[in-house]
């Protein structure tokens, strides 16, 4: 077995980085036209993928559903904002249920704490 060098390696990550925005994109697409387990396919394989390559996804991960991996669109999103107790904004995935949740403060109360 060949090791690859780092250039190499570097070169990977970045043919995966463009990759994983290429099934992203193409997820939404098919979930647009109807073909639901194609855009989940594609989302699992853009993941497999960062896993396999230790890519970060960061925003990306807002995309889709944790756990159907639905692309998310207006007819299967829904988003709350919640103030009590904790400022936060709910994503719930109207397929299966999974709620994401992000924490937020004010401009005003960062200022002041």
């Amino acid at each position: 077995m060949v090791r690859l060098k780092a250039k190499d390696k570097l070169i990977q990550r970045k043919v995966a980085e463009e990759r994983i925005n290429i099934l992203l994109n193409v997820s939404k697409e098919l979930l647009k036209e109807g073909l639901v387990e194609e855009a989940r396919n594609a989302v699992k394989t853009a993941v497999r993928l960062a896993k396999k390559h230790n890519i970060r996804l960061g925003k990306r991960k807002m995309e889709f559903c944790n756990k159907c991996f639905i692309p998310f669109t207006d007819e299967t999103l829904t988003v709350r904002i919640v103030s009590y107790p904790q400022k936060k904004v709910v994503y719930k995935c109207k397929v299966c249920g999974y709620e994401k949740y992000i924490v937020y403060k004010n401009k005003l109360e960062k200022d002041l704490t």
